[in-house]
């Protein structure tokens, strides 16, 4: 494996906390006396916070999508104004 993918695995199981005992150690090491290794590790924490940003946006476009078409359903409406009546 080249090693830059190597690099880009590593990472991805330290931000993941996949990485555990003696490697994270180890890892966290590398990454001390590396401020490029530093660098990359911060970069990519980004992009994951980013993606559950984007996925929780893109949820909560969902959730407000089935709310709108369930509360514009005039049966559905009157049923739950029925029971909380």
């Amino acid at each position: 494996m080249r090693k830059s993918l190597h690099e880009i695995r590593e990472i991805d199981q330290y931000i993941q906390k996949k990485m555990l005992g003696a490697d994270r150690l180890v890892f966290q090491a590398k990454v001390l006396l590396s401020p490029s290794l530093a660098e990359d590790v911060r970069n990519q924490s980004r992009v994951y916070q980013c993606i559950k940003w984007f996925a929780r946006e893109r949820k909560s476009e969902q959730l407000q999508s089935i709310y709108n078409n369930l509360t514009e359903d005039k049966n559905f409406k009157n049923e739950i104004e029925r029971i909380f009546a």
